[in-house]
């Protein structure tokens, strides 16, 4: 069997174009992807409509069938733009460039941690609750449970 060898090296280390690179160098060839250019243009319109706070919490997800779709950092910042999309709605109607939106529709896209397979540790908990979760060990008479309070009280940093 061949290996794969792709034609293109990258410059400065000599080796083959990782796909992030291709990915980017396509991502910036309109004729590769035609709907992009698109949604970049729709994408400044609708910034321009937003207030300063909310614009850079969003991000342009998609656009199909009069419905576009908007992606926001947290929970929080969804919840804020929800309440903004009649006024955003509004705001688009007149523009110029600005595509007939029927709908708004607000997703929360989670940001990716920098590195997954770290072991993930919890918030650490006040020297209170940790007193008051050893004191709820000993009067339990459940020993899983004992063992559970216990451990979760290890978690107060002092």
């Amino acid at each position: 069997m061949a290996r794969f060898c792709h034609e293109r090296t990258s410059p400065e280390r000599g080796g083959p174009i990782g796909i992030g690179e291709i990915v980017r160098t396509a991502a910036d060839d309109s004729s590769v992807f035609p709907e992009l250019v698109g949604l970049r243009r729709l994408d400044a319109v609708i910034k321009a409509a937003m207030p300063d706070e909310l614009r850079s919490h969003c991000k342009i997800g998609r656009f199909t069938a009069g419905t576009l779709t908007l992606f926001a950092g947290s929970p929080v910042w969804a919840a804020r733009l929800r309440y903004f999309a009649p006024t955003l709605l509004d705001r688009l109607a007149g523009r110029p460039g600005a595509p007939a939106i029927q709908a708004i529709r607000v997703r929360v896209l989670m940001p990716c941690p920098v590195n997954p397979s770290a072991k993930r540790t919890g918030p650490a908990i006040s020297r209170d609750v940790s007193e008051y979760l050893r004191a709820a060990a000993d009067c339990c008479g459940d020993a899983r449970l004992t063992t559970v309070l216990l451990s979760l009280s290890r978690h107060f940093p002092g």
